[in-house]
């Protein structure tokens, strides 16, 4: 039975504020003198108590010249159950378990957080890391649910969450969730195993792409999206490199490009058409270089240009004006130069 009187009758938390030792206060309080001992101790240097029944110290107020200095709390079989040391406007904070260990510890300045606040299960490992700045959680904050094994890491800034990646047990990432500031969604990944999947998004929440991934490596379709929701780019990944038929829209949801890929180089026919449907453009690519015939197109669908490619470097060139009729022919040195000219 705890013989705390009135005072110490009431709760932990409004027994602190009730007696006026928050963080950064400087003035002496004068603990009830039924329950005290030397109760002209805060206008000098010394030391006031109150305890339970059984004599145990139930609290501790250090005075140094009227001001606090250090303040404790303990359980009634003798540990500590919490501590603060007063230094002008900085508090160093502590709370304890009934075993002796720390449970947290944190540090006030003028009655905000202020840097490192550490979580410690009761065997005194280190279970949750925060940081704070002027009182507003700020930098990377650590979950761990072993010793040195971490489960998540959250990165804050101003209070706000941007980040958060969640791991699995053997440390690899099994989830990341980013934000913008305003608070939506940017980016969210998800692994199980080997496979997983990221999406990212644009504000509000609407996605911005989406990839599946298997091993580490992207594999499947991937989409891209325009802000308004409608399919950007469409595509298939195998084994991290990109593999057969990729199609990218314009807005309004007709076809801009068609191009197929092999180990993420361009391979076969490639078309680029404009927002119309019209095609501008039909080339031939081998091992992601220019190879072959190509063909570009004016606006009204008829012939501007027919080209041959090797390696990469124009061969050949049959230019046709806007109704059709050839305007010249071309060779060409490999700096692009005509080395023979017909004209028509």
């Amino acid at each position: 039975m705890r013989k705390l009187f009135l005072v110490l009758g009431i709760s932990f938390g409004v027994f602190f504020f009730s007696t006026a030792y928050g963080a950064g206060n400087d003035e002496p309080v004068t603990p009830p003198a039924a329950v005290s001992e030397g109760s002209k101790v805060p206008q000098g240097d010394g030391i006031s108590k109150t305890f339970f029944d059984d004599g145990q110290v139930a609290t501790l107020i250090r005075w140094k010249q009227g001001v606090k200095t250090v303040e404790a709390t303990y359980y009634q079989n003798g540990f500590i159950k919490s501590q603060k040391q007063f230094d002008g406007d900085e508090v160093v904070d502590k709370q304890f378990y009934d075993n002796g260990n720390p449970s947290v510890v944190c540090l006030w300045i003028k009655g905000l957080k202020e840097g490192a606040e550490r979580h410690f299960d009761e065997q005194g490992h280190v279970i949750e890391e925060w940081n704070y700045v002027h009182g507003l959680l700020d930098g990377l904050a650590k979950i761990y649910h072993a010793p040195e094994k971490i489960t998540r890491e959250d990165k804050y800034c101003r209070d706000k969450l941007w980040a958060r990646l969640d791991f699995d047990d053997d440390g690899r990432i099994r989830s990341l969730e980013e934000w913008n500031k305003d608070g939506s969604r940017k980016t969210q990944y998800s692994a199980e195993g080997k496979k997983g999947w990221q999406r990212a998004f644009y504000s509000k929440d609407k996605a911005r792409y989406e990839i599946n991934y298997e091993g580490g490596l992207a594999d499947g379709e991937a989409k891209t999206y325009f802000p308004d929701g409608r399919l950007s780019q469409r595509l298939t990944f195998k084994g991290g490199f990109k593999q057969g038929p990729e199609i990218s829209y314009y807005q309004n949801g007709q076809v801009r490009s068609r191009v197929l890929w092999e180990n993420s180089r361009r391979e076969g026919k490639a078309q680029y058409l404009d927002s119309f449907g019209h095609l501008l453009r039909e080339l031939n690519y081998s091992d992601d270089v220019l190879s072959g015939p190509a063909t570009y197109f004016y606006p009204n669908g008829k012939i501007q240009e027919l080209v041959s490619y090797e390696k990469g470097i124009k061969r050949t060139s049959r230019i046709f004006d806007m109704d059709g009729i050839i305007h010249g022919d071309f060779e060409l040195y490999d700096d692009g130069s005509p080395r023979k000219i017909s004209r028509k």
